[in-house]
């Protein structure tokens, strides 16, 4: 049974999976053997890639299967390489960045602002909506709904309203930037690149650790940046985790 392109979207937008994973499992379905898709993903196991890839693969396979009618088919156990630690931008780095951006166009370079200051993945960035902008006790937040009608907010920085507001009183309603059709992921690694330097190499996730390093070197506890990040498990949190000299000296002399 041939499957299409929307028929795979719908049973995901069914499963009331966030957007961004939406998109991840689409990017996945569109390179996957529906012939067999198996032997596909023990090919892809073989290769060795990071667990966190190949359990992303693994739930496509079984959603695959599910629409194909073969629910019972054993789904082989993943087996790949850790998950590394996560690295982000000195606050050096990231002065420079916040200069370098100013050639950018408007719309992309407040994108950029969102994965450094809020966090969020390039994918939920580039898709945000009006409709994703709330107010609750005069204070913006970034509203998204998940899994099991659970509800995810990102609190948006104090310096970063008007930006928001901005787009938001221009365009109305729909996507917050671009209008109709929304700038891509890709699109914006490349104006990336275009402002990357020998000394500073920089990409939208990159802006991601950053942020996540902030919140963990500040004392924002880690089950609240588990929270902000979208996270499903906290292992994959604590890879921002990465104490410098510094971090374990003053954790000795607070003893």
């Amino acid at each position: 049974m041939k499957i299409t392109n929307r028929g795979m979207e719908k049973k995901l937008r069914n499963s009331g999976l966030m957007e961004s994973t939406i998109q991840k499992y689409m990017g996945i379905f569109k390179n996957l053997d529906q012939n067999d898709p198996v032997g596909w993903l023990e090919k892809e196991i073989s290769y060795r890639q990071p667990i966190n890839t190949l359990l992303s693969k693994r739930a496509v396979v079984s959603y695959v299967l599910l629409l194909q009618g073969n629910s019972d088919t054993v789904i082989p156990t993943v087996r790949g390489k850790k998950g590394v630690s996560r690295s982000g931008l000195s606050p050096r780095q990231q002065e420079k960045f916040l200069r370098y951006i100013k050639v950018m166009p408007y719309d992309k370079q407040t994108i950029l602002k969102i994965c450094l200051f809020c966090g969020l993945r390039i994918n939920e960035s580039c898709s945000l909506t009006v409709e994703n902008v709330v107010e609750f006790e005069d204070r913006l937040f970034f509203q998204f709904s998940g899994k099991g009608d659970r509800t995810r907010l990102v609190p948006i920085p104090r310096h970063l309203r008007d930006e928001i507001e901005g787009f938001c009183d221009q365009v109305g309603s729909g996507y917050l930037f671009g209008g109709r059709r929304p700038p891509t992921p890709h699109s914006v690694r490349y104006w990336c690149t275009k402002i990357s330097t020998p000394k500073l190499k920089c990409t939208p996730h990159m802006l991601r650790h950053t942020f996540a390093t902030n919140a963990l070197k500040n004392g924002v506890n880690i089950k609240i940046v588990q929270v902000l990040l979208g996270h499903s498990d906290i292992a994959t949190t604590s890879r921002y985790l990465h104490p410098d000299k510094d971090d374990l000296i003053a954790a000795i002399d607070s003893m």
